[in-house]
């Protein structure tokens, strides 16, 4: 008969142990949002929506909720909100199915999704009538666009004349207009393939209408273009822009720190930086963007002898960031200390001889 081997109550031990432990989670995945996070994502998706006008990338962030898992009342709401964003887009058949969770969750959530769904909610016929209206103008400033490159036998006039009434029109519309013009912008945008599309005369017009909006979609599309866009796109964007209003004053400046090793962009914004208030100038002086500091002290030099007195201080009291104590000024500092010595103030000319005598 065979003998059983005693084991040893040690080994026993381990034999159990490793029975319950649960397996060990691939050190690839990333571990589950908590319900915290998730919660802090929707709030920051609702201050990309409401706040800063960034639709695009409140689209992404709800989506990104869904995608983690989300549920319970956190879904329901997430549903809710990238519905209705979509639905005012005037993307209907792409809210519809995130309506039609929010409707099964039921509740105060589910009696609004079905109010708009059933076309009751009158702010949100009304803001997808406007974003309707803004992308029938985008089709309308795209046609003109093409016509104008492909009939050169008409008179570019009377195409200029339609391309700025579009214009006005997508101006107009304010919110809507921008972010139509922005879906216009990145719909076919290849990030890997530039070269063709920077041919496309439709896009032009669009360029257009964006930097002449003051809107907060504007703002926030540029300040991303500047954070996490390719060089190429941040060259294309700020091409052929000579104008647009104080509050694109930020991404002008978020624009003008780009890492471009041939300073393309911070040349390109050179007459939108020549506008900008002296006080956010005087701000970046100490960049150590070389491209950037040039362009901002050029702009200076150009503009130094109509600054207001207050202006002139500004600058003077900031000397020491852009101005080396004992090292020859480059050609973009020199610019700016000759305009002290011709157009002062007294403290201005001071400066410039006395940078000259000890370099």
């Amino acid at each position: 008969m065979p003998t059983m081997t005693k084991k040893h109550p040690l080994w026993t031990a381990l034999l159990l142990a490793a029975a319950v432990v649960p397996a060990q989670q691939d050190p690839k995945t990333p571990p589950p949002a908590s319900v915290a996070d998730l919660q802090k994502q929707f709030a920051r998706a609702q201050l990309l929506e409401q706040h800063e006008g960034d639709l695009g990338a409140a689209e992404r962030a709800y989506r990104a909720i869904l995608e983690a898992g989300a549920t319970g009342p956190l879904a329901a709401q997430t549903n809710l909100a990238l519905g209705t964003l979509l639905w005012r887009l005037a993307r209907v058949d792409d809210a519809q199915p995130f309506l039609d969770q929010a409707i099964a969750a039921g509740g105060e959530l589910g009696q609004r999704a079905q109010a708009l769904r059933d076309g009751k909610d009158e702010a949100a016929k009304f803001l997808q009538a406007q974003h309707e209206k803004a992308r029938l103008l985008c089709d309308r400033l795209q046609d003109i666009a093409w016509q104008k490159r492909n009939r050169p036998e008409v008179e570019h006039e009377l195409f200029d004349k339609t391309l700025a009434t579009v214009r006005n029109d997508l101006w107009s519309l304010g919110e809507a207009g921008a972010t139509a013009v922005i879906a216009e912008l990145d719909a076919e945008y290849e990030r890997d393939n530039l070269r063709d599309y920077f041919r496309d005369a439709d896009k032009v017009e669009f360029r257009k209408v964006l930097w002449g909006s003051d809107t907060q979609a504007a703002r926030s599309y540029l300040l991303r273009v500047a954070a996490e866009e390719p060089l190429d796109w941040q060259r294309y964007l700020t091409a052929e822009v000579d104008s647009c209003w104080p509050s694109l004053a930020p991404a002008v400046l978020r624009l003008l720190e780009v890492a471009d090793p041939a300073g393309i962009v911070q040349e390109q914004l050179r007459g939108l930086v020549a506008r900008l208030p002296v006080a956010e100038m005087r701000a970046h002086l100490g960049t150590k963007n070389p491209a950037a500091r040039r362009i901002l002290l050029l702009s200076l030099a150009e503009r130094w002898q109509n600054l207001a007195a207050l202006d002139q201080q500004l600058i003077l009291d900031a000397a020491a960031e852009w101005l080396p104590a004992a090292a020859p000024a480059d050609d973009a500092a020199s610019a700016l200390l000759r305009a002290f010595g011709t157009h002062g103030p007294r403290a201005a000319a001071l400066l410039a001889w006395r940078h000259l005598a000890n370099s």
